[in-house]
Order: structure tokens, then C-alpha cells, then sequence
């Protein structure tokens, strides 16, 4: 409502009915009419502001809620696809208890530790168990396997850094042995991690296969060997210069035997289906395979995917 034209509005018709002389003997008393109309536009206007402010609040509150909605549903969805369905999502106390088998069983079975394993959070065991229910062997020491591959790949972190000094430090000397970089560590890692890598010297080394084809001018440490041949990967580190990591980089290689490990699951399968039972012992199911390499392994493959793990 605009005051002001109001207001003139009805000094006109005071002019109509009174004269100029009149107005000016009512002086004082429009002067404070005036000061009152300005004030009122004022506090009009402050209030037309507040409630466009109060609108915009609104506004903003409802997408927040339906942000929030969004997110709600989101969450829920991953719940469903990314957990396993028969772990339930809430129960924190059983996930736990899934972690305590595993660090049970990595104690009753030592040869499955390396040292880096000691660089590992209680999240990383957590998350290796999210959503499983570990029962067979073979569950135990694909688990294990998953917490070696988190272990290494914080190691081979220190190792970079380690290698970038001793680099700087042996401009002239380039390095042959790992082990040399124990001076470079800050004691986060151990001689015994190192000393698990050796320098690759060529075709030889037949427990390496590299996952990709690169060119350069660099030299190639690697693990020894698979912890778990079964369900290892293994760490390369490259130092010099690559094609695919530049002056130093990492690489992490491929599982040996996991088509023979998947030809044996199906031959386990296809027994269970045409003889209503589990097989027993793995001549059970020679006759339903073909591949050499998958009869070589059979026996210790078999054990572990069948034996159920008491606790």
C-alpha cells in the first residue's frame, strides 16, 4: 500500500474544503502525520523484505529435503546391491565376528602373513569382510589375499618415497637391491618387506607374468613369490623410465590358475547336479575335466573350496 500517495490524496481535499490558510494553521499537526506515513513505508517495506527472505528460506529447505530424500534412497539402494544378501546390513556385531575368524585363522596359519600386513587399520580387516560370511578354506584365503593386496600397496607407497631420496642421494649409484632403501624409510617399514622383492633379470623368471606390453628404459623389482599361489596377486615396481608410469611406478599383476580354479567350481556344480550330493573327495570329479592344469591342482583346490573352517 503506497502511504505517501494516500496522503496527498487527502491534502487535496483539504485544499477543497479549507483553502491554502487552513493548511497552513494545520502545519505541525501534517508534519507528524508525515514523519508517522514514512515511518509506516518503512516498516512496510522492511516486512515485504523479510517475508521475500522467510520465501527464500522455504525454498531453499524444501530442496535440502528432498536432497536429503535423495540420499536416503541412495543409500538404501546400495544396502541392497552392494551388500551380500544374506549378511544383514544392520548386524555390526556379526561383521565383527567375521573379522575375529579371519584374524583367528591368519593366527592358526602363519605362512599366510607378510610383514607389511602390520601397516594395516581396523578398517582395512573390516572392510575385507564387508558383507561375507566366511566359511570354506578357499573364502579364508581369497579374504587374506584381498588384506595382502591393501598391505602391499601401502608398503610400496613408503617404497616410492624411500626411492625418490635414495635417488637423490645416489645420483650415480642406481639401485640393484631393495634392501638398499632401508635407510630411507623412517623405520615404516621393515628389511623383511624388501627383502621380499628381487630384481627381475628377464624371461626366466616364470612366476611373473606382466599384465600389459610397455616400452622404456627401466629395471623391474618384483615379489619373490605368491604368498597364496591360489588367490596371490603380485607387486611390480618399475624404476627409470616407462611409458606407463613415467620415472617410477607400480604395477599390480594378475592371479595365477583362475580359469582352472572356475573349471573346477563348474565340474563341482555339474556333480551336484546329476548326483544330488556333494562330492566327496576330488576323483568325485576328474571325469567332468579336460584342462591338464585344473587335474594338476585338483586335489589341494578341491580341499579348499570344500573344507568348512570350525572355530
Amino acid at each position: 500500500m503506497n502511504f505517501i500517495r494516500i496522503f496527498f490524496l487527502c491534502i487535496v481535499a483539504l485544499l477543497g474544503a479549507g483553502g491554502i490558510g487552513y493548511i497552513l494553521d494545520k502545519r505541525d499537526e501534517i508534519d507528524g502525520v508525515c514523519e508517522e506515513i514514512l515511518t509506516l513505508e518503512q516498516l512496510v517495506a522492511e516486512n515485504d523484505y523479510k517475508l521475500l527472505t522467510l520465501r527464500g528460506l522455504e525454498k531453499q529447505v524444501s530442496k535440502i529435503d528432498q536432497s536429503i530424500e535423495s540420499l536416503v534412497a541412495r543409500k538404501e539402494r546400495m544396502a541392497v546391491d552392494d551388500i551380500d544378501s544374506s549378511v544383514e546390513f544392520g548386524d555390526v556385531t556379526g561383521w565383527v565376528e567375521q573379522t575375529q575368524r579371519l584374524g583367528r585363522f591368519l593366527s592358526e596359519n602363519e605362512q599366510y602373513r607378510i610383514a607389511e600386513m602390520n601397516l594395516l587399520s581396523a578398517l582395512d580387516w573390516l572392510a575385507v569382510t564387508n558383507g561375507k560370511i566366511l566359511k570354506t578354506e578357499a573364502e579364508y584365503r581369497e579374504a587374506l589375499s584381498g588384506l595382502r593386496s591393501v598391505a602391499k600397496m601401502g608398503a610400496l607407497s613408503v617404497i616410492r618415497k624411500a626411492l625418490k631420496e635414495y635417488e637423490n642421494a645416489n645420483p650415480d649409484n642406481p639401485i640393484e637391491d631393495l634392501g638398499d632403501l632401508i635407510a630411507f624409510t623412517n623405520g615404516e617399514i621393515g628389511l623383511g618387506t624388501l627383502q621380499r622383492y628381487k630384481l627381475k633379470t628377464g624371461e626366466s623368471d616364470d612366476d611373473v607374468e606382466i599384465i600389459f606390453a610397455d616400452e622404456g628404459d627401466f629395471k623391474e623389482f618384483v615379489e619373490k613369490g605368491r604368498v597364496d599361489k591360489f588367490w596371490d596377486t603380485f607387486s611390480i615396481i618399475r624404476i627409470g623410465t616407462s611409458s606407463v608410469g613415467g620415472e617410477s611406478s607400480f604395477a599390480i599383476g594378475g592371479r595365477s590358475y583362475d580359469d582352472s580354479k572356475e573349471l573346477i567350481e563348474e565340474a563341482i556344480s555339474k556333480f551336484k547336479s546329476e548326483n544330488y550330493r556333494e562330492p566327496e573327495k576330488s576323483e568325485d570329479i576328474e571325469s567332468y575335466l579336460e584342462n591338464n592344469e585344473a587335474l594338476e591342482i585338483l586335489p589341494e583346490m578341491f580341499e579348499a573350496l570344500t573344507n568348512v573352517v570350525e572355530q
